[in-house]
This record gives C-alpha cells, sequence and structure tokens, in this order.
C-alpha cells in the first residue's frame, strides 16, 4: 500500500484507489502487529457468532488464515470450544491451514459491511480460498447468513430503558439507512 501526500491517494499494490475513509484502517493494519488484530478480530467474530456457536461445531479444529493483501496481513484463526481465536501456530506453518482467504483490503470491508455479495467477490476472484473447499463454502456461508445486530451493544452498553430509547432514535431518524448509504457510496 502506498500513501502518497501530494496526490491524496492511497493505492493498493493492485493500483485500484482506496477509499478516503479506509485510508485510517489501512494505516492501522499496516503499523500494529498481526497479533493485536487477531486477538481484537476474535472477539469481535466470537461474539457476532455468539448466539449461532452451533453453527461453528462444523469448524472445530480447523485453522483459518486471512490474508490482507494490500496492507501486508496475515491474521491466524483457530475455531475452538466454540469460540473464534487466535491461532499461535507460528507464521511457518500457514500450509498446516484448512483454509486461507486472501484479497485486498477493500473487499473485506465490503464482505462485512455487507455492501457486496459474498458469492460475486469469490466467483470474480477479489477474494481468493485456498485449502478445503467445504470449510471455506461453510465460513463464507456462515459469514452470509448473519445479520449484524447493532441494537444488542446498545442495550448492553445503555441497558434496557437506555437502550429502548436509543434505538428508538435511531429507527426514526433514518440514521441507519443514511449511514448505510453512506457506507456503500464510500465503498465503491
Amino acid at each position: 500500500m502506498i500513501l502518497s501526500g501530494d496526490s491524496r491517494e492511497c493505492t493498493a499494490a493492485a493500483g485500484e484507489s482506496l477509499p478516503v475513509l479506509l485510508w485510517p484502517l489501512a494505516l492501522l493494519l499496516r503499523g500494529v502487529p498481526d497479533a493485536v488484530h487477531e486477538a481484537a478480530l476474535s472477539r469481535v467474530v466470537s461474539g457476532v457468532l455468539r448466539a449461532r456457536a452451533e453453527g461453528l461445531q462444523p469448524l472445530e479444529g480447523r485453522r483459518v488464515t486471512i490474508v490482507v493483501t494490500d496492507t501486508g496481513n496475515r491474521l491466524r484463526f483457530r475455531v475452538c470450544a466454540g469460540r473464534v481465536g487466535r491461532d499461535p501456530m507460528p507464521a511457518q506453518a500457514d500450509t498446516e491451514r484448512d483454509v486461507i482467504i486472501q484479497g485486498r483490503l477493500l473487499d473485506f470491508v465490503r464482505l462485512a459491511a455487507r455492501t457486496e455479495d459474498p458469492d460475486t467477490l469469490f466467483f470474480a476472484r477479489r477474494l481468493s480460498l485456498e485449502g478445503d473447499t467445504e470449510t471455506g463454502l461453510y465460513i463464507k456461508n456462515l459469514f452470509d447468513a448473519l445479520e449484524i445486530d447493532w441494537r444488542g451493544p446498545l442495550y448492553r452498553f445503555l441497558g434496557r430503558s437506555g437502550g429502548e430509547r436509543a434505538t428508538a432514535l435511531v429507527e426514526r431518524s433514518g440514521v441507519e439507512a443514511t449511514l448505510r448509504g453512506l457506507v456503500e457510496r464510500a465503498l465503491r
């Protein structure tokens, strides 16, 4: 990834410009060790999948690596006891991974933000999958079927009464649709 102060453009290795919205994330990924990203992402993914712990059972013991090609990150995970966690296996052991998913930061963000269909990203080879195809497809389908619950954290953080008020405010204001539209436009 190249960040040029003159042209105010952040360019991925493949030459496509990275939206300005993603510059801080790209710099954070480049500047902070992968172990920190693995720990944070493990917590987020485990939290999102908490209600679907049974959905992780077929992945028990599996090792997955996510490679963000334009930032140089290799994030290693293992499913153990119904949770996604960092895999302490050394980097040299990537040949022992069940699945390696790789692509550019922009495409992973599009996948996470659900602004692009996962099938489109994989069939267009913007995200690639190596290793055990059945495991890779299970992971793709698991995330494709997820509905992100933004209300749950509000209730946990603000309590029942505060969560109800905040949810009503967000729904009345239309901010959810506005934010989704902004994200979709920014990621094009």
